[in-house]
């Protein structure tokens, strides 16, 4: 059984037990609607029972007919009971609207991934439309700042002397220099992807086939932090970007052995 089918089945339950027809998918209004009809009802019910055991008390007659003592006691036994109720469908409607809140995310979270395999469809298709490798940085960065809400990216490359050097930037004007040279340094080491101890950013290896290329650098997410979903999307991605800075960079080693061959 599958996390959705799961918990279909127990908000079925759920609204069963607490008095909704159970169709798989409760309103936020309907929960409000039947926590407020159980509020009246037990507000109507505990009235009623108490005027009628001040009225039954209050007459002649009642002293041949009940000991008032044990009226008193039936009433409070009732209200008791009642309250019971009240109260297990309470906590029932409160277990639903979690449950219900849970199913939103679950399906949201479904809904997040099909728009996101689109958008890495979409990078493929974009970062593979040209081989000129400013081209292909320059979409790398554009992409990569839609899909994590980033203010500022940055690629650096490894040159023919070993050296990693900054390649693109996109962003404001503070990261003319790059999100962050030292995580970058240390991402390019270690060959893993690192994050900035505040959240504020993202530094991951861009690697093919083993073969070290640079680092893809993303900081200043908009809504604050990066969370561990943006790392595994920038991951995803950098993947991507590697295999077409690789491709980019065979296609400019073959322009300049045609160019020899041609000297």
């Amino acid at each position: 059984m599958t996390r959705l089918e799961d918990l279909d089945r127990r908000i079925v339950d759920a609204e069963r037990a607490s008095g909704i027809r159970g169709h798989g998918f409760p309103s936020a209004a309907m929960i409000r609607r039947r926590s407020r009809q159980v509020a009246a009802l037990t507000a109507f019910v505990l009235f009623a029972l108490l005027a009628s055991t001040l009225i039954y008390l209050g007459a002649d007659h009642v002293g041949g007919v009940v000991d008032p003592r044990l009226l008193r006691a039936a009433m409070i036994l009732l209200s008791l009971g009642f309250l019971a109720y009240a109260w297990e469908r309470d906590v029932q409607l409160r277990r639903l609207a979690a449950l219900g809140a849970e199913l939103r995310d679950v399906h949201l979270g479904v809904a997040d991934g099909i728009l996101r395999e689109a958008a890495m469809a979409q990078v493929d298709d974009d970062l593979h439309a040209s081989l000129v490798l400013e081209d292909v940085l320059d979409h790398t960065l554009e992409r990569v700042h839609a899909l994590v809400d980033a203010r500022a990216t940055a690629i650096r490359l490894i040159g023919a002397d070993g050296r990693i050097r900054l390649a693109a930037v996109r962003g404001t004007a503070h990261c003319r220099e790059g999100v962050d040279a030292l995580l970058a340094e240390r991402a390019a080491q270690v060959g893993e992807l690192m994050r900035r101890p505040d959240g504020g950013a993202i530094v991951i290896p861009l690697v093919h086939h083993g073969r070290l290329l640079g680092v893809l650098e993303v900081g200043a997410p908009v809504r604050g932090v990066f969370d561990v979903t943006d790392g595994q999307i920038v991951a995803a991605f950098a993947a991507r970007a590697a295999t077409a800075v690789h491709n980019s960079r065979l296609y400019e080693d073959a322009l300049v052995a045609l160019e020899h061959a041609h000297a």
